[in-house]
């Protein structure tokens, strides 16, 4: 046992408390947690200066360490992992990781082998040790184990739309990603990731943290498992079943967002004849967004609408989809951007509700951009949401905002109203409103990645 074999070496280095230059003359009882040490019956124990002094060839034979003898300097070296102690025959002075440290008693040759002191060594390595003159005994204790907390990453949700796996975490992932056949899989292990509770997508985790994505109609994939696979470290394991055989890329590791995703086939979207569209519902999980006057949460109000653009846009057959997030998780703002960046889409629409807690009159619908080529992009959007909201016009603003200053696409945030605005917020609220203003949206959207 690793723990059991290191502090032995303690103990073969340790010390003793008796008259100087003598030999014992009872054995000396050894204890290392509360466990006996016996000692070969050929293994003299000597004490000099105070200090118990053992051959080296016990450190050999009973400990494991590594011990080499440099005849030519009469020079010991005791190894193990990265600890490194030298000690040379009748000196002093022993050095320890590169430091120079001073003995009571140096290491001598006797009947052909060394005698090495037990208590520079075991004092060098943090042994607590106590003396028992009644039992004429040494007991070793093994300091407590500092308990390392490993720094994982949380899963937030799963979910598959055309030919992409998309995975949300809170930290970069890197996976291990390959294949297997009879029956075909891909397989990607995440390592140092858990889940992040007890449900992923809304669905409870079941016995030993597992589940599964039904996935329906598609040609390609059958259904995706999820796992945690392993403890050490902490390993979740995503299994997508296929129908065939099929190549992939993995996208989102290198850039520095969170998360992953896992595209069927070697072609990037925008590459297969379609138009790609990135929709960010805004805020989510314990990000809530603005509270309204009635104490609704915008992050609910965002994802309702960008689920309703969603559905229209998968109408168009010439345009895809993808969503930052399908259920109440949430995303750094960082990631919403990377995905897009990474998939090379043709638009990012950030979907918000607005607030003014400080002026409850505020009002109306307005229209970030960043970057000057995502400006004619912002007007038509705006135009067309204004016409939905039939709100007062609070134009198109040049916005610094990360989504939007992070992204390499076309993008546009929209803020669809003031949740604030009593009157506004009765009206968002409504299923009327939230159609007419998806509808809008989507209108806005296909016309500028279709030019109809």
């Amino acid at each position: 046992m690793k723990k059991f074999g290191m502090l032995l070496l303690f103990v073969v280095l340790f010390l003793t408390w008796s008259n100087a230059g003598q030999a014992a003359e009872k054995t000396i009882g050894m204890y290392l947690d509360d466990q006996k040490l016996e000692l070969p019956e050929n293994v003299q124990v000597e004490i000099v200066n105070n200090s118990v002094m053992l051959p080296i060839r016990f450190v050999v034979e009973k400990l494991g360490f590594y011990v080499e003898w440099i005849q030519s300097s009469q020079t010991v070296k005791i190894s193990k992992d990265a600890a490194m102690v030298e000690l040379v025959l009748g000196q002093e002075t022993a050095v320890v990781n590169g430091a120079a440290k001073t003995m009571l008693s140096p290491p001598y040759a006797k009947s052909q082998t060394t005698m090495v002191p037990l208590r520079f060594i075991s004092e060098e390595l943090g042994l607590t040790v106590m003396w028992n003159a009644a039992s004429y005994s040494v007991s070793l204790n093994t300091p407590p184990t500092e308990t390392v907390t490993e720094d994982l990453a949380h899963l937030k949700g799963i979910s598959f739309e055309g030919n992409r796996l998309t995975v949300q975490s809170d930290k970069p992932l890197n996976p291990n990603v390959f294949t297997l056949s009879d029956p075909n899989r891909i397989v990607m292990d995440i390592p140092h990731a858990e889940f992040d509770g007890s449900e992923v997508n809304g669905q409870p985790l079941g016995a030993n943290q597992t589940g599964q994505l039904d996935v329906e109609g598609h040609p390609i994939a059958s259904k995706i498992r999820y796992s945690l696979f392993q403890n050490d470290p902490s390993t979740i394991r995503i299994v997508m079943d296929l129908n065939q055989s099929v190549t992939y890329q993995v996208y989102g590791m290198d850039n520095g967002t969170e998360g992953m995703i896992l595209e069927l086939g070697d072609s990037q979207p925008t590459k297969n004849g379609k138009k790609l569209v990135v929709l960010d519902a805004g805020h989510g999980d314990d990000d809530p967004g603005a509270i309204s006057v009635t104490g609704q949460k915008e992050k609910d109000f965002n994802l309702k609408v960008a689920l309703k653009v969603q559905q229209l846009l998968q109408q168009e057959s010439n345009i895809e989809v993808v969503m930052t997030r399908h259920d109440d998780t949430f995303l750094p703002l960082a990631q919403r951007a990377g995905i897009a960046n990474d998939l090379n889409a043709d638009a990012f629409v950030s979907i918000h509700a607005n607030s003014a807690p400080d002026a409850p009159t505020a009002s109306g619908t307005e229209t970030y951009y960043y970057d000057k080529s995502s400006l004619s992009f912002a007007q038509l959007m705006h135009k067309h949401l204004l016409a939905a909201t039939e709100f007062k016009d609070r134009k198109v603003k040049f916005g610094n905002l990360s989504v939007l200053r992070n992204s390499k696409v076309s993008a546009v945030l929209l803020e669809i109203g003031f949740l604030s605005n009593k009157t506004e917020e009765a009206i968002m609220m409504t299923d009327e409103f939230q159609n007419r203003v998806a509808e809008g949206i989507a209108n806005g959207i296909k016309q500028y990645v279709t030019g109809s």
